[in-house]
């Protein structure tokens, strides 16, 4: 793992979602949850912002970049990688997973939070027993012509996302935005607290309720 993530590798089956926001508050930053079987990832890392929590919300942006940009390594020609805001994975068009964020309940909106958790979960393969076709909105990253190695792809995520990190503490978040955007599809621009421009949707409300969840 890259200076400042720790990996703490979980039991299949279990939730890293749920674990990281359990633990977020004694294990702090860095902290890295994963579990994988033949089916899906899941992963989820603790951030400590520095910004108010109605601000840091944009968070999600940084994650869902690092995310993508982990996963074109593994990515056949031809096969691109794009982001339905704020947090659905799509493959050539089909929902392959997302992104979520998390932060302590009750915290104060003008405040930093103690703590903030992005997960994100990827469906590797289909089960043996699904039909594909009752899904046409979806697929796994297999059926892609994706080759995941899953310890791999966590490490490289986090090794992504410090980048970025790094981007934003140097450039702004507008430099997250930018690079943000070109995945989005359909095409659509970021205001500065992360809020989709196009119909100006609250990127808060959308986060609670995470769409992409419905078809994972």
């Amino acid at each position: 793992m890259p200076p400042g993530f720790r990996a703490f590798g979980l039991a299949a089956g279990e939730d890293a979602f749920h674990r990281a926001r359990q633990l977020a508050g004694s294990h702090g930053a860095g902290s890295l949850f994963w579990t994988a079987d033949a089916e899906t990832l899941d992963l989820a890392v603790v951030l400590e912002p520095e910004e108010p929590l109605h601000q840091t919300r944009r968070t999600v942006c940084l994650g869902m970049l690092a995310l993508a940009d982990a996963l074109v390594p593994a990515a056949p020609p031809e096969r691109p990688i794009r982001v339905r805001w704020p947090a659905t994975l799509l493959v050539d068009g089909s929902i392959v997973g997302g992104g979520r964020l998390a932060w302590p309940e009750g915290a104060d909106e003008a405040e930093p939070p103690p703590w903030l958790v992005f997960a994100a979960r990827l469906r590797l393969a289909w089960p043996e027993d699904f039909e594909p076709g009752i899904a046409p909105d979806r697929n796994a990253l297999s059926e892609e012509g994706f080759e995941i190695e899953a310890a791999a792809l966590v490490e490289t995520f986090a090794r992504h996302l410090l980048f970025h990190a790094d981007a934003w503490a140097a450039h702004g978040f507008e430099a997250i935005a930018r690079a943000y955007a070109r995945l989005l599809d359909p095409p659509g621009r970021i205001d500065a607290r992360g809020d989709l421009v196009q119909g100006k949707y609250p990127l808060a409300a959308k986060l609670l309720a995470p769409d992409w969840l419905e078809a994972a």
